[in-house]
């Protein structure tokens, strides 16, 4: 009978043992580290998000705290055209203004080349804006 009730804790112990290992590896499972993608959040802009993505809401004043990520899409998607030596960029409400300084060498036709390239070039990458172009040498 003694040997019974050994074998028996023997066994109880053993089952705690897999049960408080089976425990600690359900809990370090739940510590992995987030991908970035699952920690980001909402854009704080009143509207979960949604002026990211629907090129209609023209609601710039009010919610739109600055025009720099704005313009530095702008600048960057304009970055491998070739022909441009300075930009300048401004914003009217839902209207959008670039100016292009094309280089000295640059003739009229490429200028006008030039003008639409840019003007197809930032209205494709925002939708959102009236999209406004003037070269000039």
């Amino acid at each position: 009978m003694e040997q019974r009730t050994e074998a028996w804790v023997k066994r109880c112990r053993q089952c705690f043992m897999m049960a408080g290992l089976a425990a600690m590896v359900a809990a370090a499972g739940g510590c992995a580290a987030e991908s970035p993608d699952e920690r980001s959040t909402y854009r704080r802009d009143g509207y979960l998000g949604y002026t990211n993505t629907n090129p209609n809401m023209m609601n710039r004043g009010a919610t739109q705290l600055s025009y720099g990520p704005d313009v530095r899409l702008v600048r960057q998607v304009l970055e491998p055209v070739e022909g441009i030596r300075h930009l300048r960029i401004s914003f009217n409400g839902g209207e959008l203004h670039v100016r292009v300084q094309g280089e000295s060498h640059l003739t009229d036709q490429e200028l006008v080349r030039l003008r639409a390239e840019v003007q197809q070039i930032v209205q494709h990458n925002m939708p959102r804006y009236e999209v406004h172009v003037t070269t000039v040498r």
